[in-house]
């Protein structure tokens, strides 16, 4: 498993609470246990490293999040988030436990989910919509009987601004598989680029439905716009998997772990489960490409890469497509705005930030 796996694998966990679901609203401290994924050939954490690299300390409760190992427990021969594949070199994990204590967790969302295709000037490249009849919809359809007018408006602005950018990062990775060919990469990576689109249809299938559920119309995207043409420099395809896919794939697991803790209607939770675990590779494939792009070209991509990962900001909701972030329905996937940064900058700070530093230190 890599550095930037486990990252996100345990903060995935943190933020659905491993084999619990947290602590109370009001922030006090409570005790359970939190088992993490390692492969069969390694040896189970100690305390000490899960609370330096796993359970870092943060903010409390207001603030973030804040949880700490206190003592080892049991290994146990199955995983509880399975990273692995099934073809040739596959590798089988187990989990480690422990008892831990802990926070209560900043859940919010707020970051592009998925990988959008940019046109040249930087804006996002979407598709328009079209209210008609749609061969779009897969999936099973949210209750909409106990939410009021206000509430199915913005919860159909919301997942259909989801739609939108996950069809466009279908265009995305076709892109990025064009570039992989360009560049000679090996057929993992090309692989990967191709079954990532293939996901990234079925998300705005998914979302799609959402959104026309909460509409009361049937919701289709209209052609999509597109002018990008294949990157053929390394360096700069290292440039784009940092920000497009390193960055926001890492962030877009994040945002859809938080929304899905507080989901509770059946076909949102359904379609934030698949996506959390799509995105969680389409994160590994861009950590991936970065490795195979530093194994290329060295200290001149490293050098490249530095400026993006060390002048981080957190992303405003205003960077992203208009969405109805004034009005909340956690039930259904979307939550307030103050929520969206906490969730956002804890995974900078605890996945995306050290997953770089592993990766320019090897």
């Amino acid at each position: 498993m890599s550095n930037s796996q486990r990252l996100l694998s345990a903060h995935l966990l943190l933020l659905l609470g491993g084999l619990s679901a947290g602590c109370n609203d009001e922030g006090q401290v409570s005790g359970d246990t939190y088992c993490m994924d390692i492969e069969e050939s390694e040896e189970c954490p100690t305390v000490e490293e899960m609370n330096d690299t796993v359970f870092p300390t943060g903010p409390m409760c207001g603030g973030g999040s804040h949880m700490w190992a206190q003592e080892f427990t049991e290994r146990r021969e199955d995983p509880v988030w399975y990273w692995g594949d099934t073809g040739p070199g596959a590798v089988d994990y187990d989990s480690c436990c422990y008892d831990t204590a802990h926070r209560k967790t900043i859940r919010g969302q707020g970051c592009v989910v998925g990988r959008p295709v940019v046109e040249e000037e930087g804006t996002l490249a979407l598709p328009s919509v079209r209210p008609v009849p749609s061969p779009w919809l897969s999936g099973p359809h949210p209750m909409t009987v106990s939410l009021n007018r206000g509430q199915r408006t913005a919860l159909a602005d919301h997942w259909l601004d989801a739609a939108r950018t996950e069809l466009a990062s279908v265009a995305s990775f076709n892109h990025l598989s064009l570039s992989l060919l360009a560049l000679g990469a090996p057929p993992q990576l090309l692989m990967g680029a191709q079954s990532a689109a293939n996901d990234e249809l079925a998300h705005a299938q998914l979302c799609f439905t959402l959104a026309s559920a909460y509409a009361g119309q049937p919701l289709s995207p209209g052609p999509l716009k597109i002018q990008v043409q294949p990157t053929t420099d390394l360096v700069q395809l290292a440039i784009e998997s940092a920000r497009d896919g390193a960055i926001n794939e890492t962030l877009a697991a994040i945002q859809a772990a938080a929304q899905l803790r507080s989901a509770t209607d059946p076909a949102v939770r359904a379609a934030l489960t698949r996506i959390i675990a799509e995105e969680s590779a389409h994160a590994e494939l861009a950590w991936a490409t970065l490795r195979w792009c530093v194994d290329q070209g060295g200290q001149e991509v490293l050098d490249a890469l530095a400026p993006i990962f060390e002048n981080m900001r957190v992303p405003e909701p205003s960077a992203f497509p208009e969405t109805s972030l004034g009005l909340s329905v956690p039930s259904h996937g979307l939550l307030d705005r103050d929520a969206v940064r906490a969730a956002l900058a804890e995974g900078l700070a605890r996945v995306v930030r050290p997953a770089w530093e592993a990766l320019a230190g090897s």
